[in-house]
């Protein structure tokens, strides 16, 4: 049974990228920041600044990101100092912090949405890929209690080549845990993951587009708020679900690394040459409130993603939105 609910009007609004740290408390094998980036807080002053900047170019949705946001020292006064401004502040985080530090818990109320992310659909996926970090099980639990007390909280699952079998008894978890909105983030090949020799990259297009077919076709799929899946390797066409990305939407999405240095996307924040502007330059307001935030130059992202995959150019940061009752 396929489900293509309308997207609702908020996901076409600008949003922006708080990236409060590169320093992070777990060691992901996969991820591009760890691999590339030095660690890093954002200063006050610049947490200030571009607060004021992102406001003032007229942009409401604030996402905080790193590194892991929670590690930053004043991640609860930023959010803090967020809604004085009438931002509606949601959070990407590993959930390490929340579920060890009963200290962290009060950001949880203050937030439009959180999304935690867990490693892989099974125990030992998730702990290969994110060694010292909680169990698996214990990040749903955790997040199912949180949503059960009324907010909003999903997870963010990365998908691996190899996994596609996992991918029903993942969702009947996150039913049984009382979530009711996934995410599936398909594994890039950069960062750390490309010296991954375990995965097959020859045949990850395929088994993606399987996967996908689960889901839509999984009567479980109705019971979830939030359903959706990363579509790297352009999809659309094979699917009747609704594509979301900055590029295709003409979506004003805009990053702040932790230096204060503002980038088109976050995929570019560790690579300062592509930085458009700073927070501290007296333009910097009217460059995020730019009608179209993309450079005239193609996004060097937006690119066929492997060799001997399909030929369409995409952007790994879109996703095919299966269901979608509500937007966080």
């Amino acid at each position: 049974m396929q489900i293509r609910p309308p997207l609702l009007d908020s996901a076409a609004e600008p949003c922006a990228f708080l990236f409060l740290t590169y320093a992070c408390n777990l060691a992901c094998r996969h991820c591009y920041i760890g691999d590339r980036a030095p660690d890093g807080h954002m200063e006050e002053a610049t947490i200030i600044r571009a607060l004021h900047v992102i406001r003032e170019a007229g942009i409401t949705d604030l996402r905080l990101t790193g590194g892991e946001p929670t590690v930053h020292p004043l991640v609860f006064q930023t959010v803090m100092w967020a809604k004085e401004l009438d931002f509606r502040v949601r959070l990407n985080t590993n959930g390490l912090l929340l579920l060890t530090d009963a200290r962290t818990r009060p950001l949880v109320p203050e937030l439009a949405g959180c999304w935690i992310s867990v490693f892989g659909l099974t125990d030992e996926a998730h702990q290969r890929m994110s060694p010292g970090g909680p169990p698996l099980g214990h990040v749903l639990e955790f997040a199912g209690a949180l949503a059960a007390k009324g907010h909003s909280i999903g997870v963010r699952c990365l998908l691996m080549p190899g996994a596609k079998d996992g991918v029903h008894s993942f969702l009947t978890r996150c039913l049984n845990a009382g979530l009711a909105r996934v995410r599936f983030v398909p594994v890039q090949r950069d960062g750390r993951a490309s010296l991954d020799a375990e995965m097959n990259w020859v045949s990850w297009p395929t088994e993606l587009e399987e996967i996908i077919r689960t889901c839509t076709d999984s009567p479980l799929a109705r019971n979830f708020d939030i359903l959706s899946v990363g579509n790297p390797f352009d999809l659309t066409d094979q699917f009747d679900a609704p594509t979301d990305s900055c590029v295709a939407r003409r979506r004003k999405l805009w990053s702040i690394a932790p230096n204060g240095d503002v980038f088109e996307c976050c995929l570019l924040v560790t690579d300062r040459e592509c930085a458009v502007a700073s927070v501290w330059d007296p333009s910097a307001a009217r460059t995020l409130g730019a009608v179209d935030p993309f450079l005239p130059r193609k996004c060097r992202f937006f690119t066929p993603y492997l060799p001997g995959t399909p030929t369409k150019q995409s952007c790994p940061m879109s996703s095919l939105d299966l269901r979608v009752k509500t937007h966080v």
